[in-house]
């Protein structure tokens, strides 16, 4: 019987070998995805909570904090949204953040960590969505004079050499959130 219909007893062969190989695939995907996963975010120390205050915490809060023994770590950063301007005349709503020692690591993939108060690096995954995909090292972030005083008193200095770019481990996808400022994209 198969070798007089070979051509069709072939194919419902190759029809049931691509399904089990599309069905090993799956089954395969999901643990493969959690493990690469998993080890991400432990090696970038990404934070299990994130506590927000909008007047902020001491420096004695993260020390209670450390007292807990559920807490392997803890630390203080500051976030700010602020409007940046553009050489070429646009503004845009960015989110910085303060760099933190021991958790949120930052994966370094052009360049260098910042050293002084005026650097800093950017979200290569922010900068390419953003659509100002031309800024290099060396160039320079500029604060808007849109912003209210209460932000331009949050930052030491108007204007921030870009020392390089990374991929930000609080940031696992692609939507950075939204602001009260500007067009409320960040």
């Amino acid at each position: 019987e198969i070798k007089q219909s070979f051509g069709r007893y072939f194919a419902i062969l190759s029809i049931v070998a691509l399904g089990v190989g599309f069905f090993g695939g799956l089954r395969v995907t999901t643990p493969v995805f959690v493990e690469a996963g998993d080890t991400y975010v432990k090696e970038m120390a990404l934070f299990d909570y994130r506590l927000m205050n909008t007047l902020g915490f001491e420096e004695e809060d993260v020390e209670a904090f450390l007292q807990d023994e559920n807490v392997l770590a803890a630390e203080g950063a500051f976030s700010e949204d602020f409007l940046c301007s553009m050489e070429s005349g646009e503004v845009y709503v960015i989110k910085a953040h303060s760099l933190t020692e021991d958790i949120n690591k930052l994966d370094v993939l052009e360049g260098r960590l910042p050293k002084a108060s005026d650097e800093c690096v950017l979200d290569r995954r922010a900068q390419t969505l953003a659509g100002f995909t031309d800024l290099k090292i060396g160039d320079v972030i500029t604060l808007s004079d849109s912003n209210s005083d209460e932000t331009l008193d949050s930052f030491m200095h108007d204007e921030y050499k870009v020392v390089g770019f990374v991929n930000a481990s609080y940031y696992l996808n692609y939507e950075r959130g939204t602001s009260k400022i500007g067009s409320g994209k960040v």
